[in-house]
Formats: C-alpha cells, structure tokens, sequence
C-alpha cells in the first residue's frame, strides 16, 4: 500500500480520518471489495466486507447502479420510492431464492448418496 508500517496499524485499527485512497489501494492490495469496505464502515457491520471480499457483489451492485443511471439519465428522478423498493427487492430475493435451492438440493445429495460412502459396520 506505499504505507508506513505504523501508518498502516492505525489504518487498520481504524484511526484516524476516512481515507477512501487508502481504502482502494488496501482493497487492491488484498483483493478485496473496497465498496464494501466502506459499505461495511457506513453500516456498522464489518460482515459486510467479509461476504463480498472474494465476489466482489457490493461493487457489482454499485456499477450496476452507475450503469442504470447512466443510461436512465434524469429519468430516475420519476421513479416513486414504492417502485424503488420493489425494484431492488426483487433480484435479492431471487438471490435468496436460488441459495435456498442450492443448499436444499446439497442437503438432498448428502442424505442420497453420503450413506453409501460409509462401510457397513462389520459385526
């Protein structure tokens, strides 16, 4: 990160003022998610930035919003909060949907086939 080794400790103690620059070039250094780094910062909630270190959603969810704004333009300034809400409901529960399917069809597998790894007790 170009850092001091002390300036780095209190970085990462988090002392000291926000300093997004740091914040990127710390993302980079570790490859992780910077937004959601300060995602996590914002919301009290270092959890936050441990989920999307490695799949990066909070800058795919931020660069997703950038690119709608672009092309919609002053357009957004039409869209009632109600249908916001709906809007950005509806992908993560389509999210949850499908880990719950993923983690029921795991389940399903391990109780299917995990039996039949095991050697039958010998008496």
């Amino acid at each position: 990160m170009g850092l001091k080794r002390r300036t780095y400790y209190s970085f990462e103690a988090g002392e000291g003022p926000l300093d997004l620059a740091k914040i990127w070039r710390f993302a980079d250094a570790t490859d992780s998610d910077p937004v959601a780094i300060m995602d996590a910062l914002q919301l009290g909630d270092p959890d936050i930035a441990l989920r999307a270190m490695d799949n990066k959603a909070s800058s795919i969810l931020l660069g997703s919003y950038r690119r709608f704004n672009d092309r919609v333009g002053d357009r957004l300034t039409t869209i009632t909060p109600n249908i916001l809400i709906e809007a950005f409901k509806r992908p993560f529960d389509s999210l949850e949907e499908h880990l719950d399917k993923r983690d029921q069809s795991t389940e399903r597998w391990l109780e299917e086939n995990l039996p039949k790894m095991i050697p039958p007790e010998e008496d």
